[in-house]
């Protein structure tokens, strides 16, 4: 005949084991309260997570004991999604992107981009979904293609460049005479390219979740070959950390009757937004 006592510990440590095992099955609830983990440590120990295949729920609950970052930024949640995690942890770093940014529209249209540049520092950023990616065999350039083909002319199709290179004594607070530079010396290589250049635009891109603001400079040209109007946009980041000067901008072809782009300036803003450069680990 069976103990009752000891029937009874049997079940009380059952119903335990039970409610223990729905709890960790439980979506997490992110408060101001309790620990919370530094947001550059959760992304990487995040990713090594979710690289070696640890199941979701165990993910989430080491992070409900460890404690979830305050928040995430859109290229956190990119890497993240790049490596494979699940939906429900998705849908919490939704919860956690700062300023609530509508990410559903800005997964679409990109994805993380990470290099390794000549100095051996990684360059890394978000570039444009499912273009094509070509880099120059000298020196830290890359280009995204909205197409494959190598179309001639200058304005078939839009393309992306960005430029790495060292940036000796620039600062931050050069940022908008460096661009002016850069795009006076792209001039006279287009002129003698046999382009028609027209005089120099400057404006600025403004970010604002991250209130950061970029100069830009573009010059409206013409392709005398196939006499398509097109437009350069170009924009350079100093990154006084690792000494270095990114260029970003672009060429793409212009609407014949209202001389407006066909690709907007968001593309050249989330890239701005989300480069940086960082020791190699």
């Amino acid at each position: 005949m069976s103990n009752p006592k000891r029937v009874s510990k049997l079940f009380f440590f059952l119903i335990l084991s039970v409610l223990s095992s729905t709890l960790m099955a439980q979506e997490p609830s992110v408060s101001d309260e309790g620990p919370h983990t530094d947001r550059k440590t959760f992304v990487s120990d995040i990713l090594g997570l979710v690289k070696v295949g640890l199941p979701e729920d165990k993910i989430i609950a080491y992070w409900n004991k460890k404690g979830w970052p305050k928040a995430v930024k859109d290229i956190d949640f990119v890497l993240i999604r790049n490596a494979g995690a699940g939906k429900r942890i998705l849908k919490r770093l939704r919860g956690l992107l700062k300023d609530h940014s509508i990410f559903s529209e800005l997964a679409d249209k990109y994805q993380s981009f990470e290099a390794t540049l000549d100095s051996g520092m990684v360059l890394s950023m978000l570039r444009p979904k499912n273009w094509h990616l070509t880099r120059s065999e000298t020196g830290d350039r890359f280009a995204f293609h909205e197409y494959s083909a190598d179309l001639p002319g200058w304005f078939r199709r839009t393309s992306m460049f960005v430029w790495v290179f060292d940036g000796g004594k620039w600062k931050k607070r050069n940022e908008k005479a460096l661009t002016r530079i850069v795009l006076t010396a792209c001039k006279k290589r287009l002129i003698r390219g046999g382009l028609t250049v027209g005089l120099l635009k400057e404006g600025k891109l403004l970010v604002k979740r991250s209130e950061r603001e970029f100069p830009v400079i573009e010059a409206i040209c013409r392709d005398p070959k196939d006499n398509l109007k097109g437009v350069l946009v170009v924009s350079a980041v100093v990154d006084e950390k690792s000494g270095n000067v990114v260029v970003i901008g672009y060429s793409t072809r212009l609407s014949p009757k209202k001389n407006q782009e066909t690709a907007p300036k968001d593309i050249l803003t989330q890239m701005l937004d989300t480069v940086r450069i960082k020791s190699a680990k």
